[in-house]
């Protein structure tokens, strides 16, 4: 089965209208994620969100010791792998400064999703350059994952299994 990489790359600089911010991440299916990239000059900000069950396997507090490792393990994946799930061409030099991830925000009682926000610095401004964004080698139960940039083109894209190249 190949994972779907869906683009969408928003004209406004990082002014996006709430209508896009409100229909993007509000869907609940367990195959799917949301990301969305918001670029500033040289600070880029990544925000995932995913139902839990494709990280960790449940939607809910972990019941034991032991699912409470795994939801734990699936959050430090998350961090450390974050700069190669969206990776930034080197010559831009971008870091990861700091990040704050929920593993369990409840949407309706019954559904669980786990939230992030990544901040990465970079040495040079992002404009004119890429990233490549891959999810299926760190987390494959998610099989689609929609990515909204926000900057200054207009773009939509479908990857196969092994993701998609985006310059902003």
């Amino acid at each position: 089965m190949t994972m779907k990489i869906q683009l969408v790359i928003s004209l406004a600089a990082l002014v996006v209208g709430p209508s896009l911010l409100e229909a993007h991440g509000k869907k609940h299916v367990h195959d799917e994620a949301d990301m969305t990239i918001s670029i500033d000059g040289k600070k880029v900000v990544v925000d995932f969100e995913s139902p839990a069950h494709p990280m960790y396997g449940f939607e809910r507090e972990p019941k034991d010791a032991k699912e409470m490792a795994r939801r734990e393990a699936a959050v430090q994946k998350l961090v450390k792998e974050i700069g190669t799930i969206v990776n930034f061409d080197a010559a831009l030099g971008c870091k990861l400064k700091s990040h704050d991830v929920k593993p369990l925000v409840s949407q309706d009682g019954d559904h669980g999703e786990l939230e992030a926000t990544f901040n990465f610095e970079c040495k040079s401004a992002l404009k004119g350059k890429g990233a490549f964004v891959k999810i299926a080698p760190f987390f494959p139960e998610i099989k689609t994952l929609d990515i909204a940039v926000v900057g200054d083109k207009q773009n939509s894209y479908e990857a196969g299994k092994n993701g998609v190249r985006g310059e902003f």
